[in-house]
């Protein structure tokens, strides 16, 4: 042929070896006119690399004069795990050279160690913070670069506002994931390290730490894992909840939205907060299901978490004690609940159990409601109005 390959020792096989999905490599092709004769338009030809395929030649030539040099750029973009292998011809009167292209595309995989893809980092104390460490594992061939993104700091976070207000929408209908915010304006969760690169089969640890500035149940973020600069890998959501005391008590039917203002309420007074009580209402409902079978069905469960949080405040107080007071009345009305006293160390949580059996004066046509006070007792005294609504319904 009039055309012959200069580079690599004069071989025809361009390799680009392993690239990432979604990302391309780039190999040069010196090819040399060897022939008497300037090769114009109507003398050289290139054949047609498929259109859908992932090789592109970028720069195809219209002219190579007699002994000229040219330098082809070829690009393999693998949109696909996949072995690849095409053939560029270049045609003249004199013969066809073939240039062999092979590539192979590889995708970016990485596990995670977060089940659920949900890290909760449960309570702390208001103004004190809390750190959880996850890894993610590279279990691809090839380095990954990543980087993390938090849904708070996104700049188009403000474009994908819902129209409406959250607490107006219906509890099924909300989207949204970045949850209640500091009223500093700094974030609530942060992550370290923020970019950087995994090596084929090693694995990155990573911080997630929670700082929030106030009491609130809803603080909520979605932390976006983006692999080789823009490809979205993996969405953490985070969740966390402070309080400014050291007890809390979880379970029971919500009452409210998961949406509040960033208005500041004005809290009790430093020096009296050992007086600070009012009761705090928590709906547990129990649905006594009533099968069409000889065999007696089990009674109606709920549970409640009360719970202590670990603090780095001196205290003298080293428990949360907790009482449910009502237990003769609660037993006559087909209630049980175990334990109704206790007490719960730092860092831990215990369960009271509710179950409920229709009594037999029960009458099928009108819920059951009776209430029962919960009382915590730790750096301050917290009492609970629990009300229990029971029914009977046909399974």
């Amino acid at each position: 042929p009039s055309v012959v390959v200069t580079s690599n020792k004069g071989k025809t096989i361009s390799d680009f070896g392993d690239i990432a999905v979604g990302h391309h490599g780039i190999r040069k092709v010196s090819i040399q006119n060897i022939s008497p004769e300037d090769l114009a338009v109507s003398l050289v030809e290139f054949s047609v690399l498929n259109p859908n395929g992932p090789f592109v030649l970028l720069n195809p030539i219209s002219k190579l004069l007699t002994g000229e040099t040219y330098v082809l750029t070829l690009s393999f973009s693998p949109r696909e795990s996949i072995l690849a292998q095409e053939t560029l011809d270049i045609i003249t009167k004199r013969g066809t050279l073939s240039l062999t292209l092979v590539g192979t595309g590889v995708a970016s995989v990485i596990t995670c160690s977060i089940d659920g893809d949900v890290l909760d980092m449960g309570y702390v104390i208001a103004r004190e913070s809390v750190s959880s460490s996850f890894k993610l594992q590279n279990c691809s061939t090839l380095p990954i670069k990543f980087s993390m993104q938090l849904d708070s700091l996104s700049r188009s976070r403000s474009e994908d506002q819902p129209r409406l207000p959250q607490f107006l929408t219906s509890r099924a209908q909300r989207t949204e994931v970045v949850g209640t915010q500091n009223y500093s304006g700094q974030s609530v969760f942060s992550v370290i390290p923020v970019e950087g690169v995994m090596d084929p089969g090693k694995a990155q640890d990573f911080t997630v730490t929670f700082s929030p500035d106030h009491e609130s149940l809803y603080f909520s973020d979605r932390l976006r894992v983006l692999l080789l600069e823009k490809k979205l890998s993996r969405q953490i959501l985070l969740k966390g909840a402070a309080r400014e005391h050291m007890m809390f008590v979880e379970g029971g039917d919500p009452l409210d939205v998961p949406v509040e203002s960033l208005t500041v309420i004005p809290t009790h007074d430093p020096e009296h907060r050992e007086e600070a009580e009012e009761l705090k209402p928590i709906l547990v409902t129990l649905d006594y299901i009533q099968l069409d079978t000889d065999t007696p069905p089990p009674p109606a469960t709920r549970e409640l978490q009360v719970g202590c949080i670990r603090t780095s405040q001196v205290s003298p107080k080293k428990t949360v004690e907790f009482s449910l007071e009502g237990g003769p009345a609660l037993q006559h009305k087909g209630f049980t609940i175990e334990p109704s006293r206790g007490s719960v160390e730092r860092g831990q949580t215990k369960t009271i159990s509710i179950s409920w059996m229709p009594p037999a004066d029960f009458d099928p046509d009108h819920p059951l409601t009776v209430s029962a006070l919960l009382q915590l007792k730790g750096d301050v005294k917290e009492t609970y109005k629990v009300l229990l609504v029971a029914q009977v319904v046909t399974g």
